[in-house]
């Protein structure tokens, strides 16, 4: 997370002190707390910060199985070693009466939609799964509504990159009935296609509400710095990257996408 204050003794620090507080960026987002708080006493004598979300079981490397939410009470303290804690306590979480509606909202339109969908017309998607992540995520990029006529456009964009890096005519022509097939087999199935989106922004939609409320009470300060700027305070504040809920060591995510997600695709190069 960091590598510290820098100092004689520790010429590699990464840390910010300005303003009465202490700022890092271990990635798009920078973290910042008070000098007085109990992450900054920590802050304030460690070399460097870790945060441990995930320990490995195993007797051989090949064989470790990852283990989700990482018990640390097993771990010694040492003033070096800033070790910041990824347990964040559900009952902080500021669930409002308007969130909660809003939730249960789409959680029952995205319910309804998916007991209305006969399981077969899930195949309908099969061979689809990377274009439309791909096309979902250019959604969050550019700030518009998933619809299929959007999938439809970046579907052909997709294709027509590809037809443009071969040369023979074999396989031009190839790579141009693999569009046409994938397009016609789309506007066959639009109106399965389109339940899928719909349950996607129904869920998504839910997991907002969740993301908000349990950002209600963050041990950091958040912001994301303004875009190619070198500095790392001063940014637009923001809320946490994400939460992970496990349960039999199986994690979900819950990210704020419009905001964490699109400034983190902002940070990489196209």
């Amino acid at each position: 997370m960091h590598s510290g204050i820098k100092s004689k003794d520790n010429p590699h620090g990464d840390i910010v002190n300005e303003g009465g507080k202490y700022h890092f960026k271990p990635n798009t987002l920078t973290y910042s707390t008070s000098h007085g708080s109990a992450e900054g006493k920590k802050i304030a004598t460690s070399k460097f910060g870790v945060a441990v979300h995930t320990a490995y079981e195993g007797n051989t490397l090949a064989g470790m199985k990852a283990q989700y939410g990482a018990d640390l009470s097993h771990f010694n303290k040492h003033p070096d070693v800033h070790v910041i804690s990824t347990v964040d306590d559900v009952h902080k979480a500021d669930l409002n009466t308007n969130q909660a509606h809003t939730y249960e909202h789409h959680m029952a339109q995205a319910k309804q939609a998916f007991n209305s969908t006969d399981k077969k017309h899930y195949g309908a998607i099969e061979g689809h799964q990377e274009h439309l992540k791909t096309y979902i995520n250019k959604t969050v990029r550019d700030g518009t509504k998933p619809s299929v006529q959007g999938y439809s456009e970046h579907l052909r964009d997709q294709h027509l990159k590809g037809i443009a890096k071969v040369k023979t005519a074999k396989a031009v022509g190839t790579k141009t009935d693999k569009m046409q097939e994938d397009l016609a087999h789309l506007n066959k199935h639009s109106d399965k296609f389109q339940n899928i989106l719909d349950m996607h922004h129904h869920l998504q939609a839910a997991k907002d509400q969740l993301v908000h409320s349990l950002s209600a009470k963050p041990k950091f300060e958040h912001s994301i710095p303004e875009p190619g700027s070198t500095k790392i305070t001063g940014g637009k504040p923001a809320k946490p990257e994400g939460f992970v809920v496990i349960r039999n060591n199986r994690p979900t995510k819950f990210v704020d996408r419009a905001e964490f997600s699109r400034a983190n695709f902002a940070a990489r190069p196209r």
